[in-house]
C-alpha cells in the first residue's frame, strides 16, 4: 500500500480484521433494532428494507456504511436510516428494487444517457480507474447538460446509480473516491445549482461513499458566484476537500500529476493533456448487458 498517497488528503483509515468486522456488524445490528435508537417513524423505511427486502439491506450493505464512517457504529446507523429515507423519497415504489438499469432505474434511461457525473472506467472490463492510493476517479462535466431537457429527480437517481456502481468495488468502499470536475466549457445555465444540491445532500450522510478530494479544474469566470451557493450544501467536511486548479492547461495537468498522483493516462482527455478516453456509453451498455 502506498501510505504517502493514502494519507494525501488527511483522511483516517481503519485496519480491518475479520474480528473487527464481525463485532462492529453485531453492534450495528443491535443498535438499529434498539427501541431507544431513533424513532419508529424515522426508521420505518429501514425496517421495511431489513425485514422485507433483505437482499438490499444485508450485512454487505451495512458494512459499506461502517467503512464510510471508519467503523463508528452510531454514525453508520444514522447514515443507514438517512439512506433509506432518501432512497424512498427519490425512487418511490421502486425504492426497494435492485439498483439496476432495468429495475430501480428503469424510468431513468434518458438521465443515465446525459448524466454529467461519470466514473472513469474501462468500458471493456468495467474496472474503475483509480489513483495511486486506490481511490476511484469520478469525472464531472457540467457542459453535458447544455441545451438538455431533464427531470432533476431522475438525474439524481442516475447519480445514485453511479455511486452504487462505484461501491461494488471493495477497495473503493474502504478508500473512497476523488472527483475531477471540469466546468471549463460549461455555460452559466448548465450549472444547475438545484441538481448539485440534490447530489451533494445525497453524499452527505446518506450514500456510503468517502470523498478524498474534489479537484475543480479550469473553473469559468462565473464560478465564484455559483460556488458561493454550492459550498453551503457541501458542509464543512466536503468544503475542505475542494481544490481549485486554475491557469494554463499545462499547469493544471502538472498539478494533478505531480502534486496529487493522478497519472496522465488516468485523466480524461477532455482535459487538455489527459490520456484517458472516457467511454461512458460503452460502460452503461456493458452493465446493462450484465443485468446491472
Amino acid at each position: 500500500m502506498n501510505q504517502t498517497a493514502l494519507n494525501r488528503y488527511g483522511q483516517a483509515f481503519v485496519q480491518e480484521t475479520p474480528e473487527l468486522i464481525s463485532s462492529k456488524l453485531h453492534e450495528l445490528n443491535e443498535l438499529l433494532s434498539s427501541d431507544t435508537f431513533s424513532t419508529p417513524e424515522k426508521k420505518k423505511h429501514y425496517i421495511t428494507a431489513a425485514t422485507e427486502y433483505s437482499h438490499e439491506c444485508n450485512d454487505s450493505f451495512k458494512l459499506k456504511h461502517l467503512r464510510c464512517e471508519c467503523f463508528r457504529v452510531d454514525d453508520a446507523a444514522k447514515r443507514i436510516i438517512n439512506y433509506w429515507n432518501k432512497r424512498v423519497e427519490l425512487f418511490g415504489e421502486k425504492a426497494f428494487q435492485p439498483m439496476t438499469q432495468s429495475m430501480a432505474c428503469s424510468n431513468d434511461a434518458h438521465a443515465l444517457q446525459i448524466n454529467y457525473v461519470m466514473p472513469v472506467v474501462n468500458s471493456k472490463t468495467g474496472d474503475i480507474i483509480k489513483d495511486d492510493a486506490g481511490r476511484g476517479i469520478l469525472y464531472i462535466d457540467p457542459s453535458r447538460l447544455t441545451n438538455q431537457e431533464y427531470d432533476r429527480t431522475s438525474m439524481t437517481r442516475a447519480f445514485w446509480y453511479t455511486m452504487h456502481a462505484l461501491l461494488e468495488d471493495e477497495e473503493i468502499q474502504k478508500k473512497g473516491i476523488i472527483i475531477i470536475a471540469h466546468p471549463k466549457h460549461a455555460s452559466k445555465s448548465s450549472m444547475d445549482r438545484k441538481l448539485s444540491k440534490n447530489n451533494i445532500t445525497s453524499m452527505r450522510g446518506c450514500l456510503p461513499i468517502r470523498v478524498g478530494a474534489i479537484h475543480m479544474c479550469h473553473p469559468p469566470f462565473f464560478f465564484e458566484i455559483i460556488f458561493g451557493v454550492v459550498k453551503i450544501f457541501l458542509g464543512e467536511r466536503l468544503r475542505k476537500r475542494v481544490k481549485i486548479h486554475s491557469g494554463s492547461d499545462e499547469k493544471v495537468l502538472q498539478t494533478l500529476v505531480e502534486t496529487y498522483g493522478i497519472v496522465k493516462g488516468k485523466i480524461p482527455d477532455s482535459i487538455e493533456g489527459g490520456g484517458f478516453t472516457l467511454d461512458y456509453q460503452g460502460w452503461l451498455e456493458l452493465r446493462k448487458n450484465q443485468g446491472k
